[in-house]
């Protein structure tokens, strides 16, 4: 798993556990164990970690379909 779908899965389990506008990109990176400057060359923001979150929901939900 690259480190762009790490970043998707652990956003996606801490949206999950305390709401999007309860964790910060910073929360993000510390749980994954790297840099805020590391995540931001990856997602400059959250609502990038959103955007990519909702495309992939999308893939997921077109190919089943």
């Amino acid at each position: 798993m690259g480190t762009k779908e790490k970043i998707i899965v652990k956003a996606i389990e801490m949206y999950n556990e305390r709401g999007f506008s309860n964790v910060s990109s910073r929360d993000i990176a510390h749980q994954l164990g790297m840099s805020h400057g590391n995540l931001e060359y990856h997602y400059k923001n959250k609502e990038e970690i959103l955007l990519a979150i909702y495309a992939r929901m999308k893939s997921e939900v077109s190919a089943y379909f």
